[in-house]
C-alpha cells in the first residue's frame, strides 16, 4: 500500500513542471470554476485582488474566476508561495477546506513570486482610500524556539540542515496562525498576508521526492494548511481568501538571469521609452483642488457677467434719475 502511494506521489509530483494555484478557501462575491485552460502567471495578482473586490482584469481573461457580487469580498488574502511545482499536497489537507480548486500556472517570463507579491503591494498602495493592509512573511527567517514544539517530525531530523529548515518554517507558520486574529483586526480594510516557504524544495532535493522525509514533510504541510484556512476563516468571520502557489525557484532564476543578459547586450539609448517624469504622489490631489477651484470660480463669474447684464435697476438707474430731471425742466 506504501509503495502504491509513493508511486501516486511520484507520478503526481512530477506531473506539473510550472506550478499550481490551489485555492482553499474564497469569498462569496467570486467563484471559482474548473477549467483546464491553465492560469497565466501574470494574472496571478489579478486573481486575488478579484478576492479583495479590487476591479481586475482577470475575469475577462480567464475564465477559472467569476465574479458574482461586488459585495461579501474577502478581508483578508493569505497566499502561501511553496517552492517546488513539484509538491502536489495529499487529499487530506482539503478537509476542511470551504473550495476545494487547483489549477495549472502557464509561465510568463520575469513572473514569480517576488514579482507578483511586488504587484500585490502596488495595488494596495493604490487603494488609499480604503486602507489595503499587506505584509509579507519569510518563513525561513522569523525567529522560532523549539523546532520540534509540537510537531510530528515523522522521518525528519533535526540534525540535518534541511530538515531543520523545513521545520522551523512549520513553527513559523504556527505563529502566524496564533496571530491570525491581529491581522484580521489590524486590517481594517482589505488585508493581504504573503507567506513564503524556501525549505521543501532544498529538502527535496537532498532526500529525493518520493522519500520518507519528504513524506513526512508533506504531511506536516497538510495539517499545517488545514489548520491554517480554519483559523482565518473563523477570525476573520469567513470572509477569507486563501490560495496556495506552488513555483519553480530554479526556473525562475533561469529565467531572470536570460533576461538579464539580454538586457545588459542592449545599448543605453535602446532603452529609450519615453516615459513621463515622476510626480510626487500628492500631485492629484493638489491638482485635482486646483482644477475644480478653477472650475468654480470661472462659472461663478460668468454668473455674476449675466446677471448684472441682464439687470433691470429701474427708477434706481442714475440715467433715469438724469434724463427724469432734464425732463421736468423742459416742461
Amino acid at each position: 500500500m506504501l509503495s502504491i502511494y509513493l508511486a501516486i506521489f511520484c507520478l503526481l509530483g512530477t506531473a506539473l513542471g510550472n506550478g499550481e494555484f490551489i485555492v482553499f478557501s474564497s469569498p462569496e462575491s467570486v467563484k471559482f470554476v474548473d477549467t483546464n485552460k491553465p492560469l497565466p502567471a501574470d494574472l496571478v495578482p489579478d486573481v486575488i485582488a478579484a478576492n479583495l473586490g479590487f476591479s481586475t482584469n482577470a475575469d475577462s481573461s480567464w475564465p477559472g474566476i467569476v465574479r458574482v457580487s461586488p459585495f461579501n469580498s474577502a478581508r483578508v488574502a493569505v497566499i502561501f508561495a511553496l517552492d517546488g511545482p513539484w509538491a502536489r499536497l495529499p487529499g487530506e489537507v482539503y478537509k476542511n477546506a470551504v473550495s476545494k480548486h487547483r489549477y495549472q500556472l502557464s509561465p510568463v517570463a520575469g513572473e514569480g513570486p517576488s514579482a507578483w507579491w511586488m504587484q500585490l503591494q502596488h495595488i494596495a498602495a493604490q487603494r488609499m482610500m480604503i486602507k489595503a493592509y499587506s505584509k509579507q512573511v519569510s518563513l525561513s527567517e522569523e525567529p522560532t524556539n523549539d523546532v520540534a514544539d509540537g510537531i510530528d517530525v515523522g522521518a525528519l531530523s533535526q540534525k540535518i540542515d534541511e530538515d531543520k529548515a523545513w521545520l522551523t518554517e512549520m513553527q513559523a507558520l504556527k505563529s502566524v496562525m496564533r496571530n491570525a486574529s491581529q491581522f484580521c483586526d489590524a486590517s481594517n480594510g482589505p488585508g493581504i498576508l504573503w507567506l513564503d516557504s524556501t525549505a521543501l524544495h532544498a529538502l527535496a532535493d537532498l532526500h529525493g521526492d518520493g522519500s520518507s522525509p519528504v513524506l513526512s514533510a508533506t504531511k506536516i504541510l497538510s495539517s499545517a494548511l488545514a489548520g491554517l484556512n480554519e483559523i482565518f476563516e473563523k477570525n476573520c468571520d469567513g470572509k477569507v481568501f486563501i490560495a496556495t502557489i506552488t513555483t519553480d525557484s530554479s526556473h525562475t532564476r533561469r529565467t531572470r538571469s536570460l533576461l538579464a543578459e539580454t538586457g545588459s547586450l542592449k545599448a543605453e539609448g535602446d532603452n529609450d521609452y519615453n516615459l513621463s517624469k515622476d510626480y510626487d504622489k500628492y500631485y492629484p490631489v493638489m491638482f485635482t483642488i486646483f482644477l475644480f477651484f478653477g472650475i468654480g470660480f470661472f462659472m461663478s463669474l460668468i454668473a455674476i457677467s449675466i446677471a448684472i447684464g441682464t439687470m433691470d435697476p429701474g427708477r434706481d438707474s442714475i440715467i433715469y434719475r438724469m434724463t427724469s430731471t432734464r425732463m421736468k425742466k423742459d416742461n
